[in-house]
């Protein structure tokens, strides 16, 4: 009996030592996920954080919603060449421009709301002419909410526009919209890839301006959209020649619109 009693009181030794790493092991585990895990997600939401800020990039829902509550409607205007203006598509409704409204009209949270929109894109207008034909003024007097303004580096490429003009014409459209329109949201985006982007009269490629006007909106922390680049990104992804997105080497076709919208979807929304 004294035998196996002692056996027994082993037994319940190693039961016990058994019991107590069991325990060390889950409060070890419970402090991994405290700590370590709790982290790795902190870490996560700061970095989703700065690049929010980096980019400006963000929802505009609430200040869609702000608006609509304040002045009983939602004003939405565009402006820009012939590609916010929607040539190339089969339909106003197709280009990008034109799937932004749709968009904003289908969403529930503005159901209620009367959404004004207006396009202020010209065929072959450059920013300085956008300035100097009076088009930006126009614009200013409708009083929109919300304005994304596409840069027309198309044709200061196409026209060879000296690149330090289109930055300066650039930098006074953007300068007199937030000073007449203070209360304004402003998303500037640049435009879409064309079939090719040899030099120009100046010896400038596309890139050149595309490259030298984002420097230059970013530097002065405006809220910027690079289209070309992921519009490229997504046509290359999903195995398109450029050709397959362009109505005549320079206008999007509604395949092209779709995906410049599907970018500026994930921006604003």
């Amino acid at each position: 009996m004294q035998k196996n009693k002692g056996a027994t009181n082993v037994l319940k030794r190693r039961w016990a030592a058994f019991a107590a790493l069991l325990l060390l092991g889950a409060g070890a585990y419970f402090l991994y996920q405290m700590v370590y895990k709790g982290d790795a997600e902190e870490q996560r939401q700061q970095e989703d954080e700065l690049a929010e800020e980096e980019t400006g990039r963000g929802d505009y829902m609430e200040f869609f919603e702000q608006q609509a509550q304040e002045n009983g409607e939602l004003r939405v205007a565009v402006i820009g060449s012939s590609v916010a203006r929607g040539m190339g598509a089969s339909s106003t409704a197709t280009s990008w421009a034109g799937l932004l409204k749709s968009d904003l009209e289908s969403r529930e949270e503005l159901s209620e709301t009367t959404i004004t929109f207006g396009n202020f894109g010209m065929n072959g207008y450059k920013a300085n002419d956008l300035l100097e034909q009076g088009i930006v003024d126009s614009l200013i007097q409708a009083r929109p909410d919300f304005i994304v303004f596409e840069t027309s580096v198309i044709n200061s490429y196409r026209q060879g526009e000296a690149l330090d003009t289109t930055v300066e014409s650039i930098d006074t459209l953007m300068k007199q919209l937030e000073a007449e329109l203070p209360e304004a949201e402003i998303v500037v985006i640049s435009p879409n890839p064309l079939e090719t982007s040899s030099a120009n009269i100046r010896g400038n490629t596309y890139l050149d301006y595309l490259t030298e006007t984002q420097e230059h909106i970013i530097e002065n922390e405006w809220n910027y959209v690079d289209s070309y680049t992921e519009i490229e990104a997504e046509r290359q992804e999903q195995g398109y020649d450029i050709d397959d997105i362009l109505d005549d080497g320079v206008h999007p076709n509604d395949t092209g619109y779709s995906m410049w919208y599907n970018v500026l979807e994930r921006y604003l929304f």
